[in-house]
């Protein structure tokens, strides 16, 4: 009915009819319709980036599983936190350069060079556009880097 009577075909076509007031005119529509809608909206546009733990757990799961190594997720997920904003892994390898080609080919994966270094991959799921960072560590070092990773900073 909103594509049809109003011609809105996008989310910010419809943000914008509702914030003008014209949703709550149209048949079958009111005031209270219209503040649900940009309530959801807004909602929306918090949640991007971001994903639920089982979500999150999931994708970080694939991506240890791909590192074919002595891996682990760290950060918001090895705390369990409801909601993720960037999906951590820890790896334990010696040279960081076959771990960075690996996830530059990865699908669904977009590298951020501009964030990335030598021990450090960063980048963003393409689906959900939700921030990835790994962490390489020497293996000797692994089980302390996984501590001091998975806690917050002020910790």
């Amino acid at each position: 009915a909103l594509w049809r009577d109003a011609g809105i075909e996008s989310p910010d076509q419809l943000r914008e009819a509702a914030e003008a007031g014209r949703v709550a005119t149209l048949k079958g529509f009111g005031a209270k319709t219209q503040e649900s809608i940009l309530a959801a909206l807004e909602f929306t546009d918090q949640s991007a980036g971001k994903l639920l733990f089982s979500q999150a757990e999931a994708l970080a799961n694939d991506l240890v599983a791909r590192l074919r190594a002595e891996a682990a997720a760290t950060g918001a997920i090895r705390r369990a936190l409801e909601i993720v904003e960037t999906v951590e892994i820890l790896v334990a390898a010696p040279d960081p350069a076959p771990v960075h080609a690996l996830l530059n080919a990865a699908p669904g994966l977009r590298a951020d060079v501009q964030r990335s270094g030598p021990w450090v991959w960063a980048g963003t799921a393409v689906e959900g556009g939700v921030g990835i960072v790994v962490r390489v560590t020497a293996p000797e070092s692994f089980v302390n880097q996984l501590f001091l990773s998975t806690g917050t900073e002020a910790h």
